[in-house]
């Protein structure tokens, strides 16, 4: 699966899951919580308002959010 290992080249470092709402983000992540590749998350509404280089993206199981880069 790509997700494993990326693209030729082009490796996979995280996985970027953006929802519509804060249930639904609550439910994947507890839905892929054994994945093997990092999976950040965050909602549409806090995307637009603070930015994607802001730190909006929480790690399934974390509280601090974290940023892309």
């Amino acid at each position: 699966m790509i997700y494993d290992h990326g693209l030729d080249g082009l490796p996979l470092t995280a996985v970027l899951v953006i929802t519509d709402g804060k249930q639904r983000m609550k439910n994947l992540a507890q839905a892929v919580n054994a994945a093997r590749q990092p999976i950040l998350f965050s909602t549409l509404d806090v995307v637009r308002t603070q930015g994607l280089l802001a730190p909006v993206f929480n790690r399934s199981g974390e509280y601090e959010p974290v940023r892309l880069i």
